[in-house]
């Protein structure tokens, strides 16, 4: 058994992009929290289920982002962040003509209401209108909060891509390093420091051909998923954001990286052309593969433990429901319930009721150490 992490060791979070598939992520998260709940022996209840509470530092992309805003800035638990992701996908991936839902036509309103998808990604920036995202995230945070708040509040942070540029920007729940200015001439972090969590929202999930760019102070920031769907590496470099006043790195106890789901890849067509079609959308799908970042960030982290004492090591936990050869649209809010479905077959099985529960152990261990020396904590520890 390895011994335990060092008081003030830190846990990072870490939430895949996905559009409506983010609610696959939500469900993973949530059974990580019941069984950290039964570990620490206390009673079954839903309403208690909140990540804020183990975590020092969540980061996510677009739907990734969003849901790091409502149980970090927000402090929800996950049970009631469920229940908005449902209706936000609802309401901002549904099909319109004016005032008018064209999916709550029956069947041939969902067949009229993709053709006008279709119609409007031809003819369009942009498939479906900012507004009802805008209301969504209104109703839940509040007009014009801010996604700043006092330094002892829980961290969190959203990617979102530079579009003239094409470099990450983070923006951050708290004040950002003066080591972490952007790379890109005429851009600093200063400029963002007084974001909404509704301008924050809508730049990290304005996913082109989907929903429109954002502009804050003069600056257009497309979907954090072009660069970060998978925003591990951008999570793993903030954890200095935790220690700014310091030359030591943070020791990290342990990594949490939540997926929205993964399908497999179908075989090529022996047909020159389709399997020409095939090989360009699996080029294309390669700038948003989650997994791919996954399995890069797994061997370095192993390297890195190599050369550490086991007390200094980081665990890595990597969860990712897959859907077999189904495949969901970020839009596709319809089939969200298949979606549902199949989280609810992979968190049954025996390997990730087992990889869970080591999981839960880490972060159980860390929240028993915090309250045994009466609810202070000890500080972020470094290395040298």
């Amino acid at each position: 058994m390895s011994p335990p992490p060092p008081a003030g060791a830190v846990r990072l979070l870490c939430l895949d992009g996905g559009g409506v598939k983010g609610i696959s992520s939500l469900m993973i998260l949530d059974a990580i929290m019941k069984r950290v709940r039964q570990i620490e022996g206390e009673p079954e209840d839903v309403r208690q289920h909140f990540p804020f509470k183990y975590f020092d530092l969540a980061g996510g992309t677009s739907t990734g982002g969003l849901a790091a805003v409502m149980l970090f800035r927000l402090k929800l638990s996950t049970p009631n962040t469920m229940e908005h992701y449902d209706n936000m996908s609802k309401r901002i991936f549904s099909p319109s003509l004016g005032p008018l839902n064209l999916h709550h036509f029956g069947r041939p309103g969902y067949w009229l209401g993709n053709g006008v998808l279709k119609l409007k990604a031809l003819l369009l920036p942009a498939r479906f209108s900012a507004k009802p995202l805008e209301r969504a995230i209104n109703d839940v945070a509040g007009i014009d909060t801010k996604l700043k708040r006092d330094p002892d509040s829980p961290k969190m942070l959203m990617c979102s891509t530079l579009a003239d540029k094409g470099e990450t920007i983070l923006f951050r729940s708290y004040d950002p390093p003066r080591d972490a200015e952007p790379v890109t001439s005429g851009v600093n972090v200063g400029d963002f420091a007084d974001v909404t969590i509704l301008e924050a929202a809508r730049a990290t999930s304005a996913a082109p051909t989907y929903l429109p760019e954002m502009i804050i102070k003069g600056h257009r920031f497309w979907d954090g998923g072009l660069l970060n769907n998978n925003p591990i590496d951008q999570v793993w470099d903030a954890r200095y954001d935790l220690a700014p006043t310091t030359t030591q790195t943070p020791v990290v106890s342990c990594v949490v990286s939540i997926g929205t789901g993964w399908s497999e890849s179908k075989p090529s067509s022996s047909v020159f052309f389709k399997r020409f079609l095939n090989t360009i959308s699996q080029a294309v799908s390669f700038a948003t593969n989650t997994e791919a970042k996954h399995r890069d960030f797994e061997r370095n982290i192993r390297r890195m433990n190599e050369r550490l004492p086991p007390s200094e090591q980081t665990k890595y936990f990597r969860f990712n429901a897959p859907t077999g050869t189904e495949i969901f649209n970020l839009d596709d809010w319809q089939r969200m319930y298949r979606l549902k479905e199949l989280t609810r077959k992979y968190l049954e099985q025996p390997d990730t009721r087992v990889k869970i529960s080591e999981c839960a152990q880490v972060l159980a261990r860390k929240r028993t150490a915090i309250h045994s020396n009466n609810g202070a904590s000890n500080g972020i520890v470094g290395r040298p």
